[in-house]
């Protein structure tokens, strides 16, 4: 499930459309949330502008006066809408102007719904500490005033995994390029790795807005075709220059030398793997389980 958030500042420009719905299509996203969206109606029509694949749904909370509000969608292909909750302030996602009722109410939806998957994102508007801001209204002292307190302990009741960023370190920044916050999160159940396994949240560039957005992303890229790689323990291995040697000699083949060649290294790659795992397997399992131990360890 590969999710993304941003908080648009207005869905009024075609430029911050089409920078939203290129994003879609390059991260192949599978969530979406947008806040403040600044739009009194949403259509089908207006959502494919965003999203232009036909396989989808949406929730939306609508603009009450200059409060902007939230558009949530999703592929419906690869997840089902069960039920939908939306609060004043947030639906899929969190924009909060009134921060502490917001975060009442946030807070409260979780608890009330219990376990499960969840994945909060958002612009929250607070920071924890003064390194999640640069710029004016930082305390110089580097103290943390009741806000941040409260934030902070707000993130602590909501039981979930705040994210560390990656590719940025703040999400928003003034106009004038010397103030700039990390006011937008994204946070998880421990029971999504379980799931969809380790993500990483990745901002992007900020172009059409003063917030970026940011994806979360997994680590399951297809990079091709596995390498063949040699493990010098092999050679001390009694029976391997034999099993090279009937490999090597067994190939029959035919045309220019250059194929010839490459064809015989394919066949002894193949025949090397296949010896290798009958011979060393239980080798490679404890390597595997010694490498899995040293990342478990609380360095």
């Amino acid at each position: 499930m590969i999710v993304c958030s941003f908080n648009a500042r207005g869905l009024g420009s075609r430029v911050k459309r089409r920078k939203i719905c290129d994003v879609v299509t390059t991260e192949n996203i599978d969530f979406l949330s947008i806040q403040e969206t600044k739009m009194e109606v949403i259509s089908d029509c207006f959502i494919r502008s965003l999203w232009e694949s036909s396989d989808c749904d949406w929730a939306y909370l609508p603009t009450v006066g200059n409060s902007g509000r939230i558009l949530s969608i999703w592929n419906k292909v690869k997840a089902s809408l069960v039920f939908t909750f939306i609060g004043d302030g947030f639906v899929g996602g969190v924009s909060v102007p009134d921060v502490y009722k917001r975060q009442s109410d946030i807070l409260m939806s979780k608890m009330g719904f219990g376990e499960g998957l969840w994945c909060v994102m958002g612009d929250f508007n607070s920071v924890i500490d003064h390194h999640e801001r640069r710029g004016l209204g930082v305390n110089v002292d580097g103290g943390r005033n009741s806000e941040m307190a409260g934030f902070d302990t707000f993130l602590n009741s909501l039981e979930l995994i705040d994210l560390p960023l990656i590719g940025r370190r703040f999400t928003w920044f003034h106009p004038n390029g010397v103030s700039m916050s990390r006011l937008d999160r994204m946070l998880i159940s421990s029971s999504w790795f379980d799931v969809w396994g380790a993500p990483s949240v990745w901002v992007l560039s900020r172009d059409v807005a003063d917030h970026c957005p940011f994806v979360l992303r997994y680590s399951s890229f297809d990079w091709g075709p596995k390498p063949f790689r040699f493990n010098n323990f092999w050679l001390q291995n009694r029976d391997f220059k034999e099993v090279v040697t009937k490999a090597w000699e067994s190939q029959q083949l035919e045309g220019w030398i250059g194929f010839r060649l490459k064809e015989r290294f394919k066949g002894l790659k193949v025949v090397i793997k296949e010896w290798s795992r009958i011979t060393h397997g239980v080798d490679e399992r404890k390597k595997k389980t010694l490498i899995s131990e040293i990342m478990a360890l609380d360095l």
